[in-house]
């Protein structure tokens, strides 16, 4: 699964890329393997179905790996705990990243800042307000 989870740190339009050359990939590897081998016979209707039906199978084979890795991090496999350290716009940018994207397992417990200033909170659609922690709090923030 580590190999699969890697693949949602990239943007959707690549993750869909990827299975674009997979299929072209399959595709080309079937393809060689039927006109290499003379002795096996497949009739063509049977090839054609499988080729147009492999890409549903990699939408279906997504959607299962999706909501597999989902169910574990809900049981709190693959979750990490994380702090983001600082609290410019980068930082918040990187805390909205990591809200939008519950499967890449980063759980974001608050900020690491030099001076706390309780005005200043940040809130995304999927996690509630995110304390600030100065590095004197810090061992608060870890345990």
């Amino acid at each position: 699964m580590g190999l699969y989870r890697g693949s949602f740190h990239l943007s959707l339009s690549l993750q869909n890329m990827i299975m674009v050359r997979a299929f072209i990939l399959c595709v080309l590897v079937t393809l060689t393997i039927t006109s290499l081998i003379k002795d096996l016979y497949i009739d063509r209707r049977a090839l054609i179905g499988f080729l147009f039906s492999l890409p549903f199978f990699f939408v279906i084979g997504r959607v299962f790996l999706r909501r597999v890795n989902l169910f574990f991090q809900k049981r709190g496999f693959g979750v990490h705990n994380s702090l983001i350290v600082g609290y410019d716009q980068e930082a918040i940018k990187v805390f909205r990243r990591f809200s939008s994207f519950p499967e890449l397992g980063y759980k974001i417990k608050g900020f690491v800042v030099r001076k706390a200033n309780p005005a200043q909170r940040v809130e995304s659609s999927t996690s509630s307000l995110q304390p600030q922690y100065t590095f004197d709090r810090l061992e608060d923030a870890i345990t």
